[in-house]
């Protein structure tokens, strides 16, 4: 039955304001991360109005096919109480709070009735205008497919017929979001794509219909030492699913995989992710992967292939020092790392109130044509004093990868302000070299002096001895402090006198003369769970004899620490942070770090330890609900569990339940803890709930500080009845079980067990069809026969078991081939050798013996428990007329006799 699709306001109004709020994260990763949360909803709200259908239609609406229209029955032909959903995309309108450059948008009504009649609703913004989106991310839809939509949302729509005559539609679905081209003016900007594959939910293939995985994402670590691969699960067959996993690179462009010799990375992965080695490829080069999974049947399919390319992420630059005079800003920036170097930079801002959070820069200041690293004069005319401005550089690389740094701000037209010092380091011949920022307000340009003083080390100086530098410059090198005692304090201050001779004076920094050398103050580790590195930064060292360079210790442990050992060497700085791949450290284990520090003159000290622990992505896989009528219970169940904080973590399970279409399921309905990383269930009492209501549950789990959820809905329906079964020969002992249809069923699930006497059918093997008889595939073993109940199934309800009804026991056959051989011993009597054809079901044969003629039946037992297939027996005279049986037995059951005869001679 339909479950009615409804978006309603407070869907639509969540997704739309989290994307709003995304674009006013002054963190860009944050903001990357929750503009790919936003594109996973949408994608997977589409997904589900595909899902739900019980008969799937598709189609395009215009010329220009950009429009996907889906239309559900209730029933097949109730054509009265059908409905359509389209989905679109357009340029955003100039008067909404949307964010362009274009919108997807979503409408429902009753089929027939007039959609212009009906208004359009914002699933989600920051939708590409792009055309030439690469494949991957984005999708190539298969020959004699319909394709919807060239830009930012594209589909692809297939049509089969399954074994049994049902057409069968498939939806694949891209989404591209900008990262940071909302105008729409450029047609080569970064986006983030997300990709997902549907088919109708009624006709979803089953029992010998298997469907390929679909590979959704492989992620580079930051040293290109590991790709981790992610795949959806298969659909159809028979479960239990098992994955290989299979990789070729060779060279820069793609390559094709051939499973008979392309590396195999690994295999019977029940799992559906997988952390792939590899540091032995090209920095350069294109690896390509694809999955191929087995279902319980044997029955194979292959997913598509996905390629990267090995480049390592490209690093965005960060703004350093920031300016602004007379409506003119000045900006310096770090460089950019990674990606392929040769770096062009561009500038972007914003402006808002002086008081107000940072804004999200993205007008475009100076496209990406800068090469070197920094910027002025940015001319700010039209933007009042008091308002604060930000920008964020933006770096694109030679293959023309893009990134944008953080913003940084500034408050325009403020009073002369002096900068802070840098950097103050001591030098091995008794001086000084000193950096700082610049200065900023007043009237531009700056002269700048710096002031000094000396002091014991425990008592405190204002710097007013002058340097007479009267410099542009943001430096300077051989401040002379040979006069300074060792050990003593030296403070320093910048003095900064603008065009209208405007001065003012920095904070002091201080150092003490000849101070040893000393290990950076800080050491900051953080984990990023999605990519499994550790990130590792820490401020200069200080004192000793500069150059300074560092080594990184690691050690992973149980315990609370440990001690850690050499984990690279020679590392020039910790600002811009290291990344420590941890993906091959258990889940649950700390990881260790220390750095050590070595100066000019060899002198080394070390940081103390600082220790995270590793933790993996907590993910809840397969949640799926039926419904049992007998009981008037919701079985909610799960295949997986997998990922926490701890080595053997404790999941906190709560069960949350709602009525009503699309509704959001809130209220506890169950609890429990469960250390179990397979699969489980709850149940939970329908009874009450009317019939035809839809119902979604949604099971959270929680492992120390990582939560996740999942959410599945079906429509509450008990009216299904018990079929009827009956054998076609219940002589047989492989009979085939028939029924008639049962009023409102989709399918059947034919449950078979073989025993000795009754057993239990649904404690045995389980099938589903939707065909009305189902045959087993072989015999029973001997002594055992077949027994069969079955259940119609409609969505997730499944009614009550059938009678059980069981075949014929299967017996033993006489044992064939039998043979008489006489051999003459030495007291010209003679021994009698029988053989027989060994039979595989057999565990043992009796031989009996008779002499009363050359036709008599053997009834007197000669040997038993006979393993092999040869008996011999003796001495027998000359000229006796002997005749042998041979009885086959396995598990109680005795087959007929076998004779053969023959005259001692």
């Amino acid at each position: 039955m339909l479950l009615a699709i409804t978006l309603s306001g407070i869907v639509a109004t969540g997704l739309g304001t989290a994307m709003v709020a995304t674009l006013n994260a002054s963190n860009r990763t944050e903001a990357r991360t929750q503009r790919r949360s936003q594109l996973n909803r949408a994608i997977d709200y589409i997904t589900e109005d595909v899902r739900r259908s019980r008969v799937l239609d598709v189609a395009t609406n215009d010329a220009t096919d950009d429009t996907l229209v889906l239309e559900y029955f209730p029933e097949i032909g109730d054509n009265i109480n059908s409905r359509t959903i389209e989905y679109s995309i357009a340029e955003k309108d100039d008067n909404s709070p949307w964010v362009g450059p274009m919108v997807l948008r979503r409408k429902e009504y009753r089929t027939g009735d007039d959609p212009d009649a009906v208004n359009w609703t914002v699933l989600v913004d920051a939708i590409s205008e792009n055309t030439n989106i690469p494949v991957p991310p984005n999708i190539t839809c298969p020959e004699g497919s319909t394709t919807i939509g060239n830009t930012g949302f594209r589909a692809c729509l297939e049509e089969e017929t399954s074994a049994t005559g049902n057409a069968i539609y498939k939806v694949d679905l891209a989404l591209h979001g900008e990262v940071n081209d909302f105008e729409g003016s450029n047609n080569t900007s970064e986006v983030l794509s997300v990709s997902s594959s549907a088919f109708a939910r009624s006709i979803n293939p089953q029992g010998d219909i298997l469907i390929n995985p679909s590979i959704e994402s492989v992620a580079l670590s930051s040293d290109l030492t590991t790709a981790t691969v992610n795949w959806s699960e298969a659909l159809g067959g028979e479960k239990p699913y098992s994955y290989t996993l299979y990789r070729c690179s060779e060279g820069p462009d793609t390559c094709e995989i051939d499973q008979a010799t392309s590396d195999t990375v690994a295999s019977e992965l029940t799992t559906r992710t997988y952390s792939d080695n590899i540091s032995g490829l090209s920095r350069g080069n294109t690896v390509c992967y694809e999955v191929k999974v087995v279902d319980n049947l044997g029955d194979t399919r292959t997913s598509n292939p996905v390629c990267v390319e090995l480049v390592e992420e490209l690093i965005p630059p960060q703004i350093e020092d920031i300016w602004e005079s007379q409506g003119e800003v000045g900006l310096e920036w770090r460089a950019a790392s990674g990606g392929d170097p040769g770096y062009l930079y561009g500038l972007k801002r914003c402006d808002v109130a002086g008081n107000a959070d940072d804004c999200d820069p993205t007008t475009s200041v100076r496209d990406p044509e800068i090469a070197g690293t920094s910027y002025f004069p940015d001319i700010v005319t039209g933007i009042s004093d008091g308002q604060k401005i930000c920008y964020a550089v933006v770096v694109k690389d030679q293959i023309g990868e893009i990134a944008q740094g953080d913003p940084k701000c500034i408050i325009k037209g403020q009073p002369l302000s002096a900068p802070p010092i840098k950097k103050i380091t001591e030098q091995a011949n008794n001086t000084v070299d000193l950096t700082w920022l610049s200065a900023s307000g007043g009237d531009y340009p700056y002269t700048y002096d710096l002031l000094r003083c000396d002091v014991a080390p425990d008592q405190t100086c204002t710097p007013t001895t002058s340097l007479n530098l009267a410099t542009e410059d943001k430096s300077f090198s051989g401040d002379d402090i040979s006069a300074v005692n060792s050990g003593d304090k030296i403070c320093y201050a910048v003095q900064v006198t603008d065009n209208s001779a405007a001065t003012s004076i920095g904070e002091t920094e201080c150092l003490i003369k000849d101070a040893p050398l000393a290990a950076p103050d800080s050491l900051t580790v953080t984990l990023d769970v999605s990519s499994a590195e550790m990130d590792i930064t820490w401020p200069d060292a200080t004192g000793g004899t500069p150059d300074y360079t560092y080594n990184l210790y690691r050690c992973n442990t149980t315990n609370t620490s440990c001690t850690p050992s050499l984990l690279t060497s020679d590392v020039t700085s910790g600002v811009s942070g290291y990344a420590d791949n941890v993906s091959s450290i258990a889940r649950g284990q700390n990881v260790c770090y220390a750095v050590q520090v070595s100066d000019a003159d060899g002198a080394t000290d070390q940081t103390e330890t600082v220790c995270e622990t590793k933790i993996d992505p907590l993910l809840l896989s397969g949640l799926v609900v039926t419904i049992d009528p007998d009981a008037s219970e919701a079985n909610i169940a799960w295949s997986s569990i997998t990922g926490g904080s701890t080595a053997s973590p404790t999941y906190s399970l709560a069960l949350k339940r709602c009525t009503g279409e699309n509704c959001t399921p809130t209220t506890v309905a169950s609890t429990r803890t469960t250390q179990n990383t397979g699969s489980g269930s709850f149940t939970n009492s329908v009874s009450g709930i009317a019939e035809g209501t839809n119902i979604c549950y949604a099971i959270e789990v929680t492992s120390g500080t990582q939560t996740t959820s999942g959410q599945t809905c079906t429509t509450l329906e008990t009216s299904l009845a018990a079929p009827v079964i009956t054998l076609n020969n219940s002589s047989l002992v492989k009979p085939t079980v028939n029924w008639s249809a049962v009023t409102g069923a989709t399918g059947y699930r034919v449950f078979s067990c073989q025993g000795q006497g009754i057993c239990d059918p649904l404690s045995g093997d389980t099938a589903n069809t939707t065909n009305l008889s189902f045959t087993p595939d072989n015999n029973p073993s001997v002594g055992n026969e077949w027994c069969f109940v079955v259940k119609a199934t409609k969505g997730s309800v499944i009614s009550p078991a059938s009678e059980q009804l069981c075949g014929a026991i299967q017996g033993l056959t006489a044992p064939e081939g039998l043979k008489l051989e006489f051999t003459q011993r030495s007291d010209k009597r003679y021994d009698a050798k029988v053989s027989w054809s060994l039979n595989t079901n057999v565990t043992s044969y009796k031989l009996y013996f008779c002499s009363t003629s050359n036709d008599c039946t053997p009834n007197d037992l000669v040997l038993d428990n006979i393993k092999t297939s040869t008996a011999t027996d003796g001495p027998i005279d000359k000229n006796t007329n002997i005749c042998y049986g041979v009885v086959a037995e396995a598990n109680g059951i005795s087959s007929p006799m076998s004779r053969v005869c023959g005259r001692a001679k």
